[in-house]
């Protein structure tokens, strides 16, 4: 929340119905309109036919494909959640981001990350995740889900804090609030369920942005619209969200959060994540327009940071692009081979040259078995092999780095990735409350 807006009061459990009973209002008016159109084509153009001008692509409608066609590909594993905070050290300006705190401000994040684990672990408590509650009017263990919510949010309205410390204070205060602000979320998400089957989107949507916000995040409800030019066609981006960060003519903090309802395909436990095996091509695709467009505005320069997150479970991504790949993708609109790119030293290499190194066309591209496109995925994420980034910009560009999935329902998935978002939050505060 920004300095200057209502603060959110204790008690909320009325003011939480009438959240949920306005998720129009809340998301904007063409939110629905968004989340319900059809996924028929791999592309969607917005156009004026009386206007002359060029239809608007969406990137909702991408596929992996696409992506890859602009030298865009996913790393071949999941790296670990350390790994991204290497981000800050690609910020424009170097005291954006610092890592690692010290002294008072490792003392206030480490407080904060406790406060937070202590008071959410509870949702260990409800009997099975949400998404298992399919046929909810028939699960008398319901009821007792409610009134573990109901209990849980008196014990927060009945929460102390300790003020000797003013700073402290203030930071943990704001997120005891926010922490209550989730729980009654979770309240009317059980509460829905039980006058509906169907989870809605959007659903998914308020309760991760009720738990970011635990964190001192500011989330952007209405994420205004990404536009860049594609070798002449307008292309255009709405995530579900965005978290942002004031910094001059920069906004964008985590550029994209996407929320899906759909959930994971299942894996072995024991196998390391591959993004590509258990999410579909399309989804990917958008992703990887959405972070694309947003690189303009994001606060790590050339660094783009998301999150997917698939019914409650959360994927961290970023994606650093160079200038040079940028100016091919919106000059040319096609980067046969990332690397080469690399390895031309600038921003347009000749289509033929191109063609020369890889003898394909168009259509025996599009003829391509999945074995032979795994072998291209494979090639061009090479340089991450192990899963971890690259310190080179030219040799990482275009490539997605991702975390394996942590579900904030789950104690032990949330606390491993706790730290990592209160360090975001703190250094993302408007105001002399920024660290």
């Amino acid at each position: 929340m920004a300095e200057g807006e209502t603060n959110v009061n204790v008690g909320t459990r009325g003011r939480r119905r009438r959240r949920s009973s306005t998720v129009d209002s809340v998301y904007g008016s063409d939110y629905k309109r968004r989340k319900s159109s059809p996924a028929s084509s791999s592309r969607s153009f917005i156009s004026d036919p009386g206007s002359g001008r060029t239809a608007t692509e969406s990137v909702s409608y991408w596929m992996k494909q696409r992506a890859e066609s602009l030298g865009i590909f996913y790393a071949k594993e999941a790296t670990d959640i350390a790994e991204f905070y290497k981000i800050s050290k690609k910020c424009p300006v170097d005291d954006w981001f610092v890592y690692p705190f010290t002294g008072k401000n490792k003392h206030i994040l480490d407080s904060l990350a406790k406060f937070a684990k202590e008071k959410l672990k509870r949702t260990s408590e409800f009997n099975r995740p949400l998404t298992l509650f399919q046929t909810i009017k028939q699960d008398l263990q319901y009821a007792g889900e409610l009134k573990r919510c109901e209990e849980i949010l008196n014990e927060i309205e009945n929460s102390e804090i300790d003020k000797s410390d003013q700073q402290l204070n203030w930071y943990l205060l704001r997120s005891l609030m926010k922490i209550e602000d989730f729980f009654a979320q979770l309240l009317g998400f059980f509460s829905n369920r039980w006058n509906k089957e169907e989870i809605a989107e959007n659903e998914f949507t308020i309760l991760l942005s009720k738990f970011m916000e635990i964190f001192l995040l500011n989330v952007d409800y209405i994420p205004e619209k990404r536009a860049l030019e594609i070798n002449g066609v307008p292309t255009a981006s709405i995530p579900d969200l965005r978290i942002i960060a004031h910094r001059q003519h920069t906004t964008s903090l985590v550029a994209v959060v996407e929320v899906k309802v759909m959930t994971l395909k299942e894996r072995k436990p024991h196998d390391k994540f591959r993004i590509q095996e258990v999410i579909n091509d399309r989804v990917l695709g958008q992703l990887a327009g959405e972070l694309l467009l947003d690189k303009g505005a994001s606060v790590f320069g050339r660094v783009v940071l998301g999150i997917l997150c698939m019914q409650t479970s959360m994927i961290f991504t970023y994606m650093e692009i160079s200038d040079a790949h940028m100016q091919r993708i919106v000059e040319v609109g096609e980067v046969e081979d990332r690397l080469a790119l690399v390895k031309e030293g600038r921003g347009s290499p000749s289509r033929a040259k191109m063609e020369d190194e890889h003898s394909v066309t168009n259509e025996e591209r599009e003829d391509r078995d999945s074995d032979s496109n795994t072998e291209r995925e494979d090639r061009d994420s090479s340089c991450d092999s192990e899963g971890g980034g690259s310190d080179s910009s030219a040799d990482s560009s275009g490539l997605i780095h991702y975390t394996k999935p942590y579900d904030y329902m789950n104690t032990e998935d949330r606390e491993e990735i706790i730290e990592f978002l209160i360090w975001l939050g703190l250094q993302s505060l408007p105001g002399k409350h920024r660290l």
